[in-house]
């Protein structure tokens, strides 16, 4: 079973707010429905509705697999993190930032909250991460979080 984060998570910049299955049902009612329920804006033209879509098609009680990063400062979503067990004591993170907000250091913190999160919280034995091996800035996040580079792609993806 995944991972149920109930709570939201804090870094000196970011709230990493959890996709709930009320976040979800309040996304499903529209921009402004979201936008009350998290207190900060959603861009219009963010990508990350599909982190609500799968969060609502989810069996009854889904657990929670994603997290919105929102900016303290400017109120406001900028990306999201996603986190899944993969095997026994194994997860798996993966995060996006939109382009305003790349490049200043917000994926490396959000993932270094999740793992926290995950090591401290969930017990986990070992974290995984995957990007392409030409996306430079995702592989410059995943070695300030620590992780080593492999090559390969865990559990197919």
């Amino acid at each position: 079973m995944s991972p149920r984060l109930d709570h939201a998570l804090h870094t000196r910049r970011l709230r990493l707010e959890p996709v709930t299955p009320g976040v979800a049902a309040a996304a499903a009612m529209g921009r402004v429905a979201l936008e009350a329920r998290i207190g900060a804006q959603a861009p219009s033209d963010w990508r990350g509705a599909y982190v609500f879509e799968r969060q609502r098609v989810a069996v009854e009680e889904p657990p929670v697999r994603y997290a919105l990063l929102i900016h303290e400062r400017d109120r406001c979503v900028i990306g999201e993190v996603r986190f899944d067990r993969v095997g026994p004591g194994v997860y798996e993170i993966g995060y996006g930032v939109i382009p305003p907000y790349r490049r200043q250091g917000y994926a490396v913190e959000a993932a270094g909250r999740i793992v926290r999160w995950l090591d401290e919280e969930v017990g986990a034995e070992t974290i995984v991460a995957g990007c392409r091996m030409d996306n430079i800035a995702s592989v410059r996040t995943l070695r300030r979080r620590g992780f080593t580079l492999d090559g390969s792609t865990p559990n197919g993806h």
